[in-house]
């Protein structure tokens, strides 16, 4: 067997260096430079509704979208003495308090003030529930879930499955996290739904092996995100495994954490917090797609009282209300008047499956799709990429016919090949056959499925 590696590695090369950087992409991600403008987190602070009308929506605006949260789990009381009924999930449907506010997803959906708002649910698996999920304990809640989703296909959800999935307050099991998240996603791809993206989200202090311990699969998965609250290294961790994995970036949860807005000075706020917060958007505005701005008055609520958690309801303070504003008037900040929805490409028709936003989707562009498979490669894939080989003892290949059999190329090539030398002599009827053999191998049975290039030269009638 001959190695021809020479040239292959040359145009190889050439090819990888002409794609220069790769491409950021997502399930309804907007393009580069947008940012989409969410408010939360629950419905006395966010407002828009028929009941609550005195939040961030009736004072500030109207956002892109709105965070809202639900949990996966029943018959368990919290430390706060609230206990979460059995046959139903908690906040979904109608309205329930578990100790942080009203919570009742339902109650924007049916507000046509919100009708332009992408749907960002954020589902809580705390009280060991991760294990159920995983077990199929709890599918009822899961076909809850879908069902929901699809009787609002009008509006776009980012799903954010088990967020904060390092937290000790969480305490989720790393096996059964992964199992319950892909179970989620699975039941949702199922029903062959086309109004959600999924979002993997760390808390804002996570460490880097956190994120390989909880990864479900990069393919469950379309954004990375983290909560924000300030420190100087809040969410490295999260922006670091983004890169990593090409996806799009969400604060998917920030406000200035121990701060009352009606207790301090509103200058000196903007200038710590605020001042802070948009230069860490902007040092990382490569991958931040999307933001949420908690608008709480957390001391009012149980489950943060006395905690320091402090006043951030942005209409309190009339000063950072007008310097919010002025921010929000940036041509890279979306909100409902800028068109969400047209700009993250919903509708769609193409409902999600594993293979979106991976080299395999076939609706990314090249670049984006050669970026994410060679992230995916190990180094004898690569290697293997960079070379080909070629027997010229055609005639006993030929007569042991073992050429035909993918079996054949398997025993040579068990990482892939980038090309394959010619076999001369050959009948119409045995190229087809060892055409075939090559690429059911090559494509069906290697782990990543690349085909093979088939090689010969023009000077043997090889057009």
């Amino acid at each position: 067997m001959k190695l021809l590696t020479s040239w292959k590695l040359f145009s190889t090369a050439l090819f990888f260096y002409s794609l220069g950087f790769g491409q950021i992409t997502g399930r309804f991600a907007p393009p580069p430079g947008q940012i989409l403008v969410f408010a939360g987190q629950d419905n006395q602070s966010v407002g828009g509704t028929a009941k609550y009308r005195d939040g961030y929506v009736d004072n500030i605006g109207v956002p892109a979208g709105i965070t809202h949260y639900v949990y996966f789990t029943e018959g368990w009381t919290n430390k706060f003495n609230r206990s979460f009924v059995k046959g139903k999930v908690d906040g979904l449907n109608e309205e329930t308090e578990w100790a942080a506010g009203p919570m009742n997803q339902k109650a924007y959906l049916d507000s046509p003030v919100l009708d332009r708002c992408v749907m960002h649910l954020s589902i809580s698996m705390e009280g060991n529930s991760e294990d159920k999920i995983a077990d199929g304990s709890y599918d009822h809640l899961i076909d809850e879930l879908v069902d929901f989703v699809k009787d609002h296909s009008d509006h776009p959800f980012l799903i954010r499955i088990g967020y904060e999935f390092d937290g000790s307050w969480n305490a989720y099991d790393p096996v059964n996290f992964k199992a319950a998240f892909r179970r989620i996603v699975e039941a949702l791809q199922d029903a062959k739904l086309t109004n959600f993206a999924t979002v993997y989200a760390s808390s804002s202090g996570a460490k880097p092996q956190q994120f390989i311990d909880y990864d479900p699969g990069t393919e469950y998965y379309d954004w990375v995100g983290y909560s924000w609250w300030g420190g100087d290294h809040d969410g490295k961790a999260a922006l670091d495994f983004a890169r990593k994995v090409k996806k799009p970036v969400f604060i998917a949860e920030a406000t200035p954490r121990g701060i009352f807005f009606e207790k301090e000075d509103p200058q000196g706020i903007w200038d710590s917090w605020f001042t802070k917060f948009f230069l860490h958007i902007e040092n990382n505005q490569d991958v931040i797609r999307a933001i949420s701005y908690i608008n709480a008055d957390w001391e009012a609520q149980d489950m943060w009282a006395g905690d320091g958690w402090g006043q951030t309801r942005l209409e309190t303070a009339p000063l950072l209300k007008s310097k919010w504003l002025e921010k929000m008037a940036e041509s890279q900040f979306v909100n409902a008047s800028e068109k969400p929805f047209n700009l993250i490409g919903f509708p769609t028709e193409k409902p999600r499956t594993l293979l979106s936003g991976s080299y395999k989707d076939s609706s990314l562009s090249i670049e984006s799709r050669v970026e994410d498979l060679i992230r995916r490669m190990t180094v004898e894939e690569k290697v293997a990429q960079l070379t080909g080989w070629w027997d010229p003892n055609e005639e006993k290949l030929l007569k042991d016919g073992k050429i035909f059999d993918p079996s054949f190329y398997a025993n040579h090539c068990p990482h892939g090949i980038g090309q394959l030398g010619p076999l001369h002599n050959m009948t119409v009827e045995e190229d087809i056959r060892q055409y075939s053999a090559v690429q059911e191998y090559f494509r069906k049975r290697t782990r990543l499925g690349i085909p093979a290039i088939q090689h010969d030269e023009a000077a043997h009638g090889f057009m």
